[in-house]
């Protein structure tokens, strides 16, 4: 048994409503845990809030919360609309989304590249088929 996790606890899992602030704020402070050093958790706190807002708000994706009785422990982002997510992003949250990334290329410059590849990503992943992207499992 791994240290810290107890088989016989109870985990209920459900979607997140975008006017669940303190959900999305846990899902960020997850986000981060799980991927130390990762290129997304470079990002601010409020970057973060703003990706994962966007899923809740999003009629094609998903953001869900697995919790034991007393808080979140784990999350998954989804979408079947991988370049209408991001769209959507920049439509409903263009400003916080500038603002956060300009001052993230501020604090790295280096940022930027990998920024521009990730918002070309969804174009890359589309296909005819129908199906379901992770975006994000933690």
């Amino acid at each position: 048994m791994r240290q810290g996790y107890d088989r016989s606890m109870n985990f209920r899992v459900r979607n997140v409503d975008s006017s669940e602030k303190y959900l999305i704020n846990e899902v960020v402070r997850l986000h981060k845990k799980v991927f130390d050093g990762f290129f997304l958790s470079t990002m601010s706190n409020s970057f973060l809030r703003t990706l994962y807002t966007s899923f809740c708000e999003h009629n094609k994706s998903v953001l869900m919360v697995a919790f034991d009785d007393e808080r979140p422990r784990a999350f998954m982002a989804y979408s079947w609309d991988t370049s209408g997510v991001y769209a959507y992003m920049l439509k409903r949250h263009l400003i916080s989304f500038m603002w956060n990334s300009f001052l993230a290329v501020l604090k790295k410059p280096s940022t930027i590249l990998k920024f521009f590849r990730a918002v070309n990503m969804p174009k890359e992943s589309e296909r005819d088929e129908n199906y379901v992207k992770i975006f994000s499992l933690g």
